[in-house]
């Protein structure tokens, strides 16, 4: 008998009938008389069925437990969220008509539909940069844009300078103007200063040169017919440093000539 109530008691708590049945059957086999195999299965039956009773009503009893606490941790919530909702029924029934439901889902309805003109405003405003900036862009004029410079000295020791600059977009600007400066300091002058033909035509007229009389300012004045780029050879006596700047976006740059 201690044997059988061990067995069931390990089976019970490892939730494995596995070696239960296994004893149960062999004990069975070795039983010689109907009467105490009878004896002997009603009372495995009586003791499992006890035991499983007893398990099954403990795990009722904590399943009522954590449901209990569920519960009462909801009706907080509730009470907390019921608490947060007072200044939205207060003001949701002194706006409109009906019953507190009713007027507090006019209320959200109404909250909804702001909160939806808000992002629809926040798209368009959004939507009006975007095109403000390509309207920008599009009126600005065009630019120039430094891509590529050539320095060689020449054969009487005259250094000469060849600059391309690439538009900014389509089209070309109306009029560049291009006026460069020899340092103060310097002893040399500027003895050449024109476009290149060979980056695109041109147009020129009066006025086209204006030099100081020390030769240390030209001004260069032309207007370029199509293409993408244009260029411009510019000379100086000797080893100079030179100020470029003008219109068309140039930002003012220095050149040493030669290049050091």
């Amino acid at each position: 008998m201690p044997r059988l109530f061990i067995a069931i008691y390990r089976s019970v708590i490892a939730q494995d009938f596995s070696a239960l049945s296994d004893w149960f059957w062999d004990e069975c086999k070795a039983m010689k008389r109907g009467w105490e195999l009878f004896i002997f299965s009603g009372l495995v039956i009586f003791i499992l069925t006890s035991c499983w009773d007893s398990r099954i009503e403990d795990g009722l009893k904590n399943e009522i437990v954590n449901l209990k606490e569920d519960n009462r941790n909801m009706k907080q919530d509730i009470a907390a969220l019921n608490t947060q909702l007072i200044p939205f029924r207060t003001i949701a029934l002194q706006k409109y008509t009906g019953s507190e439901a009713e007027a507090v889902r006019k209320l959200g309805e109404s909250i909804a539909a702001m909160q939806q003109m808000e992002l629809d405003s926040a798209r368009t405003i959004i939507r009006l940069e975007h095109d403000l900036e390509e309207t920008k862009i599009k009126a600005a004029p065009v630019a120039l844009i430094p891509k590529q410079m050539q320095i060689q000295t020449n054969g009487d020791s005259t250094i000469t300078a060849k600059m391309v600059f690439v538009f900014s977009k389509n089209g070309v600007p109306a009029i560049i103007q291009l006026i460069a400066q020899v340092g103060d300091n310097s002893t040399n002058t500027i003895t050449g200063f024109d476009p290149d033909a060979s980056c695109g035509a041109f147009q020129s007229g009066a006025g086209m040169h204006q030099v100081s009389e020390n030769r240390k300012v030209h001004l260069l004045t032309y207007s370029p017919i199509g293409g993408i780029a244009t260029c411009v050879n510019f000379t100086v006596s000797g080893e100079s440093s030179v100020q470029i700047s003008r219109n068309c976006d140039v930002k003012p740059f220095v050149l040493q000539m030669p290049l050091r």
